[in-house]
């Protein structure tokens, strides 16, 4: 069997593992009431028979984040709070249910035919960026069994959860490794494409342009420097990914400008309005928004702040030494090996990894550097910036060198099938890094579709 069909099986092996986890525990565990935003139900919900399975079967994925994006997608961004999630994936969703409950008819409901789109999406996705993951390892490695215990890794990952719940992280993941899939292999006009996608899915979409940026400073610096027609082609693919990057962030801040700061009507149903009102958000069409009248006019800061707490070091307080603790194991895994990288090859670092070294040991140090800085910068403002917990999804969808990390260990102890080395460890490192990621996906999927803290 041919390692392609191989990662698809524990892709959506995997994911078939979450959608179980989360059917038992959710059965067999009451809801904590976390005193979160739910999305208001309409009061023409029948007890349908598709109403009753969903619920039954699925209602554990309708937790935390994944109330405002399946709220995005039935009812569009009513309250002022809800931009800092970004609309490609939630309108994937709204759009595909139309279409079934066009195909179905409407006896199953918008907001229980949403959810099983979301997870359904999400299992393609997370499947697409698996097979991606496993292409870039071996551009970037040339090894075949670094390229499947790393897709072994990455299918049963710490925040596995998110990436089957209705969250944006496998699309995200699938967009974003595809960027550097096409760059890896100088195909930079591809990667427009999934770069400007990707910032219109997360925020941090807009990072990925680094990597436009750093492979064509590459090239340029290599086959450049004394061609002026390479330098002069190279100049305009940058122009053009960085205009097509800037449009792209554009059309959703004109969007959200649009709802919030022009915008004087706003059609919702009387629940959902009441519900804002109830909750004091501000909604569509009331007036117009604090940050409409600030020289950029961007709601992401403002609203991350005043929602949120998000800012320098807002999160260290006692209260949340466990969530610190949570994210530990990927934070210092990640900004321990980047220092200690960056030390151990002070050439590359100096250069910037422009200038490539003529040893084939070097050359994979040499294609890993750019990724390296990547995630140590994330880290960094994980650590200070962000909810410190969702520090293990955000890396985990938005660098594959956790993955590589963690697989380099497993790799030094190999000597049987690639595929088995994940559950036959032998040093403490690597039977740590297996009960990390196993006892993560497991207590991640129990807590979270609990309303348990995992977020």
């Amino acid at each position: 069997m041919g390692d392609t069909k191989i990662v698809i099986q524990f892709a959506i092996i995997s994911r078939i593992l979450i959608v179980l986890l989360q059917l038992v525990s959710n059965y067999l565990i009451p809801d904590h009431d976390a005193n979160v935003f739910i999305s208001p139900k309409s009061p023409t919900l029948n007890g349908s028979a598709c109403h009753s399975l969903v619920e039954k079967c699925f209602s554990g994925f309708r937790r935390w984040d994944g109330e405002y994006f399946l709220h995005v997608a039935e009812h569009g961004y009513t309250y002022e709070n809800m931009l800092v999630f970004y609309p490609l994936f939630p309108f994937c969703v709204r759009y595909i249910t139309n279409l079934g409950q066009t195909i179905i008819g409407t006896n199953c409901e918008f907001r229980d035919l949403a959810l099983i789109i979301a997870i359904a999406l999400n299992t393609v996705f997370f499947t697409k960026a698996a097979l991606v993951l496993y292409q870039l390892t071996m551009e970037i490695f040339n090894d075949r069994s670094m390229a499947r215990i790393v897709t072994t890794l990455f299918c049963f990952n710490p925040a596995s959860i998110f990436f089957t719940a209705p969250y944006s992280e496998s699309l995200f993941c699938w967009l974003s490794f595809s960027v550097m899939l096409y760059c890896a292999r100088g195909r930079i006009g591809a990667a427009v494409l999934p770069l400007a996608t990707g910032i219109c899915c997360r925020s941090n979409g807009l990072l990925n342009f680094g990597f436009i940026l750093y492979y064509v400073t590459r090239d340029i610096w290599t086959n450049g420097k004394t061609n002026w027609m390479h330098f002069f082609k190279s100049f305009l693919k940058v122009l053009l990914c960085a205009i097509v990057a800037g449009a792209a962030f554009g059309v959703v801040q004109a969007y959200f400008y649009s709802l919030y700061c022009e915008n004087d009507t706003f059609e919702m149903s009387e629940a959902v309005k009441n519900y804002g009102i109830v909750k004091k958000y501000l909604l569509a069409g009331e007036r117009k928004a604090d940050w409409c009248s600030y020289p950029l006019p961007f709601s992401y800061s403002y609203l991350q702040s005043h929602y949120w707490n998000v800012g320098f070091m807002k999160y260290y307080e006692f209260k949340q030494i466990p969530n610190f603790v949570l994210a530990s194991p990927i934070l210092i895994m990640i900004i321990y090996h980047s220092i200690q990288f960056i030390m151990a090859n002070p050439t590359i670092a100096l250069r910037l990894g422009l200038l490539q070294p003529k040893s084939n040991v070097q050359i994979v140090k040499f294609n890993l550097f750019v990724y390296t800085v990547h995630a140590f910068a994330l880290s960094i403002f994980c650590l200070f910036f962000v909810h410190i917990q969702v520090s293990t999804r955000m890396l985990a969808s938005s660098t594959p060198y956790i993955y590589w990390l963690c697989a380099q260990y497993f790799q030094r102890e190999m000597q049987r099938n690639s595929w088995k080395a994940f559950l036959q460890p032998r040093s403490r490192i690597t039977k740590f890094i297996k009960g990390w990621f196993l006892g993560y996906f497991v207590i991640g999927t129990v807590l979270f579709c609990n309303f348990l803290p995992w977020t």
